[in-house]
């Protein structure tokens, strides 16, 4: 202690006097000696793979206290990069990872790095120092007669691994030959690839693919390599240690180069690619290797076997009709593909492949179950060269293989063709454009005919219709309600509903834009007015002024896929009241209080369309009878019937109608329209009646 202590007054006596102190760098650069921990050993013998067990380093005699030995990884050939070393490190490889059993302390800052120093030093390694080093890593070498050994130190305070790398060349473990047989179909067989000798050990073969012809982007060479394709699969079972990447590439890149096949590259994955050029033609190779499992693929450059064949056919397009024809441009499908009997005609619609508007017909071709699908590109390929054979320009993206659309010009202007691959299917579309045919007319009707129970017709005001449609059900309410979605909101009207359903026949597709804009324009030329919004596809509601006051057209599309139309409604709403030569007319929306005769406000616009019926039909007159369900006992609800009927005369000589005009009665629940054995069937009986006088029918 007094020697350090006249050291330190030395060494402040100098500084005053202005002198300099050198500071000298171990050779090392390693830190002052600390208690030695860990016990080394110097070990020559090769490092080997331990199975399923994890011992210890085999040069490790005494580990840092507190640690414990959590898990290992061992591979037959592997790379590890030192930063250090300025080197990829390559051979054996046994990893080790210890961590800081429960409770026991942290050592102190750098304490485990040193003892690692110091052990390794008296093992004769060299400590390899890189100034750019991090505290986290150390890394020694050590040369022995049996060759070159590694050894590296990476802490993460609490845990810690030491990794032993044995400098040694790859084993070789993979053997191919020369090989220039002709891929061909392997049918319900999987053989391994033909020049492949011996695979990677441990693998199993796990199915594979046959195509016959097929693309394939080599991303070393920026190029799709195309011909016949056949690609097998190889699983690892659990419980096999799994090789190294770099082991299994390495092991088919000297493979390879023995017998004179060419490494292509790597692609961003990492996936190798092989060319070889033989008198029989190109073969190229790509190895896949994924966690488990591997996958060699082989592809032969091979030209195009045309089979599809098409004819240049300049007629109109037209309705095909009953049945699925196949289409008088199309000679010769794909092979093995039947016409489906699937196939829909659009007299007009949008076409989103080729961005026009005109008529359309598409047919589907199915392959039969068990037989091998080809590859999207080859039917893609087939289609599109052949289509330009008979003048066809591609329009469409022509690395996308699952569609094609393809234009052509004619004299009547151009026609698109276009191509939709499936799974085990494929469509095809010729598209004509042109303007939509106006199928549908319409004519004015200011007076409603009356319907008898029963009868289902189309709307009065429909001249002509679909060819392809057919009514489906019919309802009539005389004094009804009705909701129309406007653009400024929802609108509640009231009058005789007419409703008639439609559905649309088999082999008919007609289109959104097709149905909609027909009624639209049928309707505009009798002098209707459109108010809803001009691009909703799903409905149009029109307006026209009559004499007896508003009415309402409405188009609303019931069933439907992305294009075409199933079935849609057809609403007309009369604001002047049902038709007066109806001999009977059920009243529904008078309602009262419970148990009362006073109507209710909301009964207001009900009122109104019975208003108009007397306003608008000055010789009408009538019975006005009041109905009840059978709830209640019959004599009571005859004079509250007959009350009812009362209170709505009233309110009609309020208005303005002619009391003679008008008798009342009440029927409580003797004249039934249904019996009365559920909600709805009560609700019907509950109603407002009128009978016109002297009426028959």
């Amino acid at each position: 202690m007094r020697t350090f202590t006249a050291f330190c007054a030395a060494l402040a006596v100098a500084l005053a006097a202005g002198a300099t102190v050198a500071t000298v760098a171990r050779a090392d650069d390693a830190p002052a000696p600390v208690v030695q921990r860990m016990v080394f050993k110097a070990v020559d013998a090769p490092l080997f793979d331990p199975g399923a067990a994890c011992p210890e380093q085999a040069w490790v005699v005494t580990q840092f206290p507190g640690f414990k030995l959590a898990e290992c990884d061992y591979h037959d050939y592997d790379s590890v990069h030192s930063d250090h070393a300025n080197r990829d490190l390559v051979g054996r490889v046994y990893r080790t990872t210890y961590r800081l059993e429960e409770g026991v302390p942290a050592p102190a800052e750098d304490e485990l790095k040193q003892n690692v120093v110091q052990g390794m030093k008296k093992i004769g390694a060299k400590f390899v120092f890189d100034p750019g080093m991090t505290d986290a890593s150390r890394v020694f070498v050590r040369q022995t007669a049996a060759g070159e050994f590694w050894y590296r130190l990476d802490d993460r305070g609490g845990e810690f691994d030491l990794t032993a790398i044995e400098v040694v060349p790859v084993p070789q473990k993979v053997e191919v030959r020369a090989d220039a047989t002709p891929l061909k179909d392997p049918g319900s067989a999987c053989p391994e690839q033909s020049w492949v000798v011996k695979g990677f050990p441990g693998y199993i073969p796990d199915g594979c693919d046959y195509r016959a012809y097929d693309a394939v982007y080599a991303s070393p060479a920026d190029t799709n390599i195309v011909g016949r394709v056949y690609t097998t699969r190889h699983t690892l079972p659990e419980g096999i240690r799994l090789p190294s990447d770099l082991e299994f590439y390495e092991n088919f890149r000297a493979a390879f180069a023995k017998v004179g096949v060419a490494a292509v590259g790597a692609d961003g994955n990492g996936h190798r690619w092989f060319i070889a050029k033989t008198a029989s033609g190109e073969f190229w190779y790509y190895l896949d290797k994924g966690n488990r499992d591997y996958v060699l693929t082989t592809i032969q450059v091979v030209p195009l076997n045309q089979q599809m064949e098409f004819k240049a056919v300049d007629e109109p397009l037209a309705d095909p009709g009953a049945g699925c024809p196949d289409p008088a441009w199309l000679v010769k499908g794909f092979p093995g593909y039947h016409n489906s009997g699937v196939c829909t005609y659009q007299p007009f619609a949008h076409s989103g492949d080729a961005n026009v508007d005109g008529a359309i017909y598409t047919i589907m071709y199915s392959l039969p179950e068990g037989q091998r699908i080809p590859a999207d590109f080859e039917v893609w390929r087939n289609f599109v060269d052949g289509m330009q054979k008979i003048g066809a320009k591609l329009e469409s993206d022509a690395t996308a293989y699952s569609s094609a659309v393809v234009s052509r010009q004619t004299a009547r202007g151009p026609v698109w063709y276009s191509l939709g691959k499936g799974n085990a299917d494929y469509s095809v579309s010729i598209i004509q454009p042109g303007p939509a045919p106006q199928d549908v007319a319409a004519k004015a009707v200011d007076q409603p005919a009356p319907v008898k129970p029963g009868d289902c017709q189309d709307p009065d005001w429909l001249v002509k219709s679909f060819a392809y449609v057919h009514r489906e059900s019919c309802s009539v309410d005389d004094f009804g309600r009705f909701t129309l979605h406007l653009p400024d909101g929802d609108k509640e009207v009231t009058g005789r509903i007419g409703l008639v359903h439609y559905v649309v026949d088999d082999h008919h597709a007609p289109s959104h834009e097709l149905v909609r804009q027909n009624f639209v324009t049928a309707l505009e030329a009798i002098g209707a007015k459109l108010i809803s919004k001009p691009d909703d596809s799903s409905q149009a509601i029109l307006t026209r002024a009559t004499p007896r006051g508003e009415t309402r057209y409405i188009y609303n599309l019931a069933q439907n896929t992305d294009v075409q139309v199933l079935s849609y409604d057809l609403a007309t709403v009369d604001e002047g009241g049902p038709p007066a030569a109806a001999c009977t007319l059920e009243v529904y929306g008078i309602n009262f209080d419970f148990d009362k005769a006073t109507i209710r406000p909301d009964s207001e616009p009900t009122l109104k369309q019975v208003l108009a019926l007397f306003v608008n039909n000055p010789d009408y007159s009538g019975e006005i009878g009041g109905h009840t369900d059978n709830v209640g006992k019959r004599p009571y609800n005859m004079k509250l019937s007959a009350k009812r009927a009362e209170a709505v005369k009233a309110w009609l000589v309020a208005h303005g109608v002619a009391t003679s005009r008008m008798t009342t009665a009440g029927y409580a629940d003797t004249v039934p329209l249904f019996p009365n054995d559920t909600d709805d069937h009560r609700f019907r009986n509950r109603r407002v009646e009128l009978k016109r006088n002297a009426c028959k029918g």
